[in-house]
Order: structure tokens, then C-alpha cells, then sequence
């Protein structure tokens, strides 16, 4: 903007410069002709009065003559020698016309001195033609002097014209240019204004979370990053922490996400609260926050400034006239005693709170050397469950189902099995929740599939009626191509959706209800049928199962070994089992151990059982002897 209006100022001054130059240069001629024009002024003056000076002598010495008067002839030679003395100035200086004059007054001199006034009439005639000669050459000179003087006084006032447009032209451009100058300074100065506010703008979208208005995870990283050197440089330690709000996705998925919104800019609110004028907390994503404690601060320091945290949630959030409740889980790590690179320390702190998550929810966990040597572990299992997918080291085992009434199976579950080559069989428990983090869970889960709908193609001819029931987790419903995937899966491994069962886990289902039902509806109206596994640990409503897409419930082992005499709790399957009934949903008891169980559950009225009190998961091999007899199952006399 300066340099700008530098440039137009200078641009106006060369002008004027110019300008100025080309009227100087000017001003020698127009001096000259204006001397000139006042010369021939003069001159016209000066012509006149010889013209009005002769004629007044012309006629003073005719009435001198006629009148014998000697006064006048006296008066008439004055006249003659004051228009003498006109013609000879500096200004005049016309010798012919002096010459002419000087004749005439020789004459009257001569006639006052000789003749007196006796002059006869032809030499008065005479004297009147040399007059009236006289007179008409000074009337001659005083119009070409006159002439001569329009002349100039025309190419002056042509002059003096342009010179006038060539200020008024000049005059113009100026006042153009200043303008134009004015513009320009204004324009640039609302551009540089502008562009400013342009610059604040998107600075505060590069770094700031539009909807809480903290540090986004770019900026807190450089943050981050920036309190790691200033520690270096003088030789400190600081702590970070990493909050997720517990279950926050229940109350996307049931309110929607404008509430959603609103309960992460309130829980905002109250976690800056508490924190130090020096701390920092920024936006990782979703419900996921992290906080920099600036400078040194005391492990019980610490402790105080979480427990504040913690205390804060332990209102509801009111949200039109609804509470909301809502706790975090918190997880800490140090510079430099944990990590010294901003990432490992993200990292850490990731790990603490998942820790904490694992516990229980709603509390802190500091990074230790445990959840170090954990995260080592998890690393290398997911190292090895890569390996064995390629290796094909993953088999399935089929556990069979049955039918409380006659003893006989009616279907199975295919249960995942890791052949380990150096720790042997695994069971889901060491590995499955590795994969459940995310990890190839889709395709993990189409193999699973796969493998048991060509197992179940095989049995159907030995048993068209036998039922193939495996496990679905919905991390893999939620996918967006799910949907179309399983579509496809079915089409192209020619599925017996009739007698095939996808089971899917209760807690995780409510986990995700609003994105997951719909999709099981629509999967349901083509013929799909769904198991509600682990029922009973995932509190969900009597509205939710009333309208999920569901044929069968499998009752959780953890209610299942309530089942004992005098337990009261036990009351706990009948109230599932009459619920069930009452929504006309078949019912399923898994984990049944002993006889005591399996009586009680068949007089419940239980449709079929699974556990090891019959038969612990088989080999494909002897499975299919099983099925194969046909023949009612015997419990077995030794629990695995």
C-alpha cells in the first residue's frame, strides 16, 4: 500500500516538473511580445497626438494667416515642434515624417521672420497641400502601426489562450490524478484491511475447532511440540492428558448430533473451568480432548486439577429441558520421563485412557511401565494375527446346539480358533479384541463367513435343517458398504439365509442401535435371520428389542450360572425367558455346564442350549459324526 501511493505521488511531481520546465521555457517570448505589443501601443498613442498636434497647427496657421494674427502663427509653429518632438522618441523615431515636418517649420520660421504675415494665396494653397500631405502620412503610420497592433494583440490573446487550457488541462489531470492517487490509497488500505481479516479468518479455521473454538489437533500438536523445546531448552517435565467423553456416541446416535454438539461445547466449558490460566486444551477429534499442563506441576497438583474435572460431569448437562449425563475417562503421560517426541506421548496418553476406559470408565490412569510392556504386547500379537491370516493359521470349531425337548442337534456356532505355532490353540479371548479395534475386521469377518457357509453347503446334505449360526460384530455393520457386501457375499457363496443365523453381540448393538437397525431391517425383510447374543449385558430396553429385527435371544452364561438350588437370582433367567415369550422370541441358553441347569432351563421352557454340559466346540471332523448318528446327545461325564 505505501509503495503504492509513493509511486502515484512521484508520478504527480514529474508531471508538475514537466510542466513547470515547458513554461519557462515559454516565458522569453511571451516577455518579448508583451514588450512589443506595449511598444506599438505607444506608438498608436504617440501618432495620434502628432496627427491631432499637426492638425491643430495646420489650422492655427491658416487662421493666423487670414486673420493677420501673429499669436496663432506663433501657436500654430509650437504645434508643429511638439509633433516634432513626438516622432523623434525612442518610441517613434519615423525620420521620414520628421523630415516631411521639418520643412514646414522652416518655412513659418521664415514667414514670422520675413514676410511677417503678407503670404499670398497660392502660397497658402501650397502650404495647405503640404500639410494635408503631412497630416495623411502620419495617418498612414498610425494605421499601419494599428493594423500591426490587432495583429499582435491576436497572436497574443491566441496565447495567452493556451497557455489558460494548457493550466486548466494541467489543473485537470492533477486533480484526476490526485483523485485517482486518494482512490488507489483508500482501495489498498480496505484490501490490506480486508485481507487481514481474511488472514484472522482462515488462521482461526487452520488451527481452531470450528464448533468449540479450542486449538484443532493441528495446532495443539505445534503447541504441543513447541512446550516439548521450551522443557528441552530449560531442562523441565510437563504432563498432557488425553479425555474422551464416556459412551458419547449413545447420545449422538440417540438425540442426534445437533444435541451431540451442543453437550461437547458444554463439556468444554467445564473442563476450561477448572484448568490453570497457563493450560492449554485443544480438540483431537469427535469426543476427544487434549489438555497441556504448561510448565512443572506436582503429582499432586495433578491429581487435584482431575479430580476437578471429574467433579464437574458429576451434574447433568441440561440440554431444552433434558439431562444429559456424562463422564470421562482421562489418560496422562509425562515429558520427558515417558516420552520425548510429541507423538510417543500422544500415544501414551492414548493408551492411559483406554486403560482407564477398560476399568471401569469415569477415572484416570497415568502411563506406567505395565501398559508399556501391554502396548509392546498388543503391537506384537497384531504383528502375528497378520502373519497367521497370510499363513491361513485361523480354523473354526463348531459347537453343537440343542433342542431342549429331544436332545438332538439343530444347528451349531462356528467359534474362531488361532492354531498358534508355538502356543497352540487360542481361544477369541487372546486375540479377537485386537482385530474388534478395527483391524481387518471386515475382512476378518467375510472369511468367517465364508468358511462356514461352504462348512454348512457340505452338512446340509447330511441334515437339510441344520442351522449355521456365526458371529457378526458391528463394527462391520457400520461400515458404509456393508450392506452391499453382504449382499454380494450371499449371492456369490449361494447362502442358505433360511437355516444361516448371524449372531450379533447385545452390547455392542446398543452400542450403535440407530446406525445398525435399519440396516438389519432391511437385511431382515429379504430373509436374513438375527440372534441376539450375550442378552442381558447390554441393558437395552424393552422398546429397542420390541423393534429390533431379532428371532432368537441367547441367554449370557453369566445368568446361566446364577442357575444353582436356593439362588435366588436365578429368578433372574425366568423373568428373561417369560420376556421373551411374551415378544414371541425363541430363547437360548449358552454356557450350560451341569444337568441342574439344563433341567431348569428346559422347564422354563428354554428352546435350545449350547455349552460344554453336551459338547465343548468340535473339529469339522467331529462335528460331522455327530450329525451324522443322528441320534439324541449324551451329556459328557468330564468338563474340559
Amino acid at each position: 500500500m505505501k509503495k503504492s501511493f509513493i509511486f502515484i505521488v512521484s508520478l504527480l511531481l514529474f508531471v508538475a516538473t514537466l510542466f513547470y520546465i515547458f513554461s519557462i521555457d515559454k516565458s522569453p517570448e511571451q516577455v518579448g511580445r508583451t514588450d512589443k505589443m506595449l511598444l506599438e501601443t505607444n506608438k498608436v498613442r504617440f501618432l495620434f497626438k502628432v496627427e491631432v498636434l499637426l492638425q491643430k497647427g495646420f489650422l492655427s496657421y491658416l487662421f493666423a494667416l487670414q486673420k493677420n494674427d501673429e499669436t496663432m502663427l506663433y501657436d500654430a509653429l509650437d504645434y508643429l515642434e511638439a509633433a516634432r518632438g513626438f516622432l523623434s522618441t525612442e518610441y517613434m523615431n519615423y525620420d521620414r515624417l520628421s523630415r516631411t515636418i521639418d520643412p514646414m517649420i522652416v518655412e513659418m520660421v521664415d514667414t514670422i521672420e520675413t514676410r511677417g504675415l503678407a503670404i499670398g494665396q497660392e502660397e497658402l494653397l501650397e502650404l495647405f497641400h503640404v500639410l494635408n500631405r503631412i497630416i495623411k502620412q502620419c495617418s498612414i503610420a498610425e494605421k499601419n502601426v494599428w493594423i500591426e497592433f490587432q495583429q499582435d494583440l491576436v497572436a497574443f490573446q491566441a496565447t495567452q489562450a493556451r497557455i489558460s487550457n494548457i493550466y486548466k488541462l494541467f489543473a485537470f489531470v492533477f486533480a484526476v490524478l490526485l483523485v485517482a492517487a486518494l482512490w488507489l490509497y483508500l482501495r489498498q488500505k480496505n484490501l490490506t484491511n480486508l485481507l487481514h481479516a481474511k488472514e484472522k479468518d482462515l488462521e482461526k479455521i487452520a488451527f481452531f475447532d470450528t464448533l468449540t473454538q479450542i486449538p484443532n489437533r493441528t495446532y495443539i500438536e505445534k503447541l504441543l511440540q513447541r512446550a516439548i523445546q521450551i522443557a528441552r531448552r530449560e531442562k523441565g517435565s510437563f504432563y498432557i492428558a488425553i479425555i474422551d467423553l464416556d459412551d458419547f456416541k449413545k447420545i449422538n446416535d440417540t438425540y442426534g448430533h445437533n444435541t451431540g454438539d451442543r453437550v461437547l461445547v458444554e463439556s468444554i466449558r467445564r473442563i476450561e473451568s477448572v484448568l490453570r490460566p497457563d493450560d492449554t486444551i485443544g480438540r483431537l477429534g469427535g469426543d476427544e480432548f487434549l489438555i497441556i499442563f504448561n510448565g512443572t506441576l506436582e503429582p499432586y497438583d495433578l491429581k487435584s486439577i482431575l479430580d476437578r474435572i471429574e467433579k464437574v460431569f458429576e451434574k447433568p448437562i441440561h440440554i431444552d429441558d433434558i439431562e444429559y449425563y456424562s463422564t470421562v475417562s482421562i489418560g496422562i503421560s509425562n515429558f520427558p520421563h515417558d516420552a520425548e517426541d510429541f507423538s510417543t506421548l500422544i500415544k501414551y496418553a492414548d493408551i492411559a485412557m483406554y486403560q482407564a476406559k477398560s476399568n471401569g470408565k469415569n477415572q484416570y490412569h497415568l502411563f506406567d511401565a505395565e501398559l508399556s510392556a501391554w502396548l509392546e504386547e498388543e503391537y506384537r500379537l497384531e504383528t502375528e494375527i497378520r502373519t497367521a491370516i497370510a499363513n491361513g493359521e485361523f480354523r473354526l470349531f463348531y459347537q453343537p446346539k440343542i433342542d431342549t425337548e429331544s436332545g438332538k442337534i439343530i444347528g451349531c456356532e462356528a467359534l474362531v480358533r488361532w492354531m498358534h505355532p508355538k502356543k497352540g490353540l487360542l481361544s477369541p479371548a487372546d486375540f479377537i479384541h485386537v482385530i474388534e479395534q478395527g483391524f481387518m475386521v471386515r475382512e476378518f469377518g467375510e472369511w468367517v463367513i465364508s468358511e462356514a457357509a461352504r462348512q454348512h453347503a457340505l452338512w446340509r446334505a447330511i441334515d437339510p435343517d441344520l442351522s449355521m449360526a456365526v458371529n457378526l460384530s458391528v463394527r462391520h455393520i457400520v461400515s458404509h458398504t456393508f450392506y452391499d457386501d453382504m449382499r454380494q457375499l450371499v449371492e456369490r457363496l449361494d447362502i442358505d439365509l433360511k437355516h444361516f443365523i448371524f449372531e450379533i453381540t447385545e452390547y455392542e448393538l446398543m452400542s450403535y442401535k440407530n446406525r445398525t437397525i435399519d440396516t438389519l431391517r432391511r437385511l431382515a425383510d429379504e430373509g436374513w435371520k438375527f440372534h441376539l447374543d450375550d442378552f442381558g449385558t447390554g441393558y437395552s430396553s424393552i422398546t429397542y428389542l420390541e423393534n429390533l429385527p431379532i428371532q432368537a435371544v441367547k441367554i449370557d452364561k453369566s445368568f446361566v450360572d446364577k442357575i444353582m438350588p436356593e439362588n435366588r437370582e436365578k429368578l433372574l433367567v425366568d423373568a428373561i425367558v417369560d420376556l421373551a415369550h411374551a415378544l414371541d422370541i425363541t430363547t437360548i441358553a449358552e454356557g450350560v455346564e451341569n444337568e441342574y441347569q439344563f433341567r431348569y432351563l428346559e422347564k422354563l421352557g428354554c428352546k435350545a442350549i449350547q455349552g460344554y454340559y453336551f459338547s465343548r466346540p468340535l473339529e469339522p471332523e467331529a462335528f460331522e459324526k455327530l450329525i451324522e448318528e443322528s441320534q439324541p446327545l449324551h451329556p459328557i461325564t468330564s468338563m474340559p
